[in-house]
């Protein structure tokens, strides 16, 4: 674990995002300050905090004497002014609305150093928005992460147009102290990447839904038993440059026409409320609300026990 015990990052939102941005941050020897005006959400937060870490405990890479000195450098504020006190990067976690955004960014920025890098961890909601009442609204970015970001290991960085480099580079070392990988994008864009991807991939199968031509969890089992398989190791390019004889530029020739064919063709639209409301109806026929938490439990240790497997 690299030493940066001296170091305080500042987290304003104690929701499932923020208390797992405090988590990574937490793990590799970070100070944490977080911030949330509801003492109930402290609650959960310290209780998500620690089943976080405790799944570091279950794959023998710490024990619980390290988990508690761990959770000893996090502290839990009401008061924003006291939890940016000394603070050397802040993250924004609170929830996706833009005028909540817009001020707390601005009270943010009135009360910490001039230098001291802001970052919003919205899905969509782009910084030049977020920080158009921000003081030096050049230190201001997107950081995107994947949930958790302790287990996937990247973060997506998203600049305006007013971002600095300073900025972008303070935010590439922080996520690289943190083991990791920054991807910066040049520009905003509607989602960013990730959400992008994930977006295309439901619109389509939403539209198989739509259409009538297959059930919600025949999508997630060709998902899991198959596209989820190659894109655990590899890529969506460099899965079908592997898969194609002649590499990608045969896949382009052969399947690119066909593929303009096939989305030319018009069907039912793709997010249909009665569609929805089909797919919501079996997921919960296949997992009650209340069995919610258990699988989520259940899914991360999956995927640590994969990333062990991948290294």
């Amino acid at each position: 674990m690299v030493n940066n015990s001296r170091k305080l990052i500042t987290i304003v939102g104690g929701g499932n995002i923020g208390s797992a941005w405090a988590t990574v941050f937490l793990l590799h020897g970070y100070r944490v300050s977080l911030y949330e005006n509801d003492f109930e959400v402290h609650a959960k937060s310290k209780k998500s905090i620690k089943k976080g870490l405790n799944l570091f405990i279950e794959s023998n890479n710490l024990d619980s004497k390290k988990v508690n000195n761990i959770l000893c450098n996090i502290s839990y504020f009401k008061d924003l002014i006291r939890a940016l006190s000394g603070t050397k990067y802040v993250i924004e976690a609170i929830n996706e609305n833009l005028n909540d955004k817009i001020n707390i960014f601005k009270n943010i920025s009135q009360n910490i150093d001039e230098d001291v890098v802001i970052a919003s961890s919205s899905s969509f909601l782009p910084i030049s928005k977020i920080s158009e009442k921000t003081i030096n609204k050049d230190r201001c970015l997107n950081l995107h992460p994947g949930n958790p970001p302790y287990l996937l290991k990247f973060a997506e960085i998203v600049p305006s147009k007013f971002t600095s480099k300073k900025a972008l580079d303070q935010t590439k070392c922080l996520l690289k102290s943190i083991k990791l990988h920054p991807i910066l994008l040049k520009k905003e864009v509607d989602g960013f990447v990730f959400n992008r991807l994930q977006g295309a991939l439901l619109k389509e199968a939403y539209s198989l839904i739509n259409n009538d031509i297959v059930e919600a969890n025949d999508i997630d089992l060709i998902v899991r038993k198959g596209l989820g398989l190659r894109w655990a190791v590899m890529g969506p390019f460099e899965t079908i440059d592997l898969n194609t004889k002649g590499g990608i530029e045969k896949h382009s020739k052969i399947m690119i026409p066909f593929y303009k064919s096939m989305f030319s063709k018009k069907g039912k639209s793709n997010f249909e409320k009665k569609s929805i409301k089909k797919v919501i109806a079996e997921r919960r026929k296949l997992l009650p609300l209340g069995k919610m938490s258990a699988r989520i439990s259940w899914r991360d240790k999956k995927i640590f026990k994969l990333i062990n497997l991948l290294k």
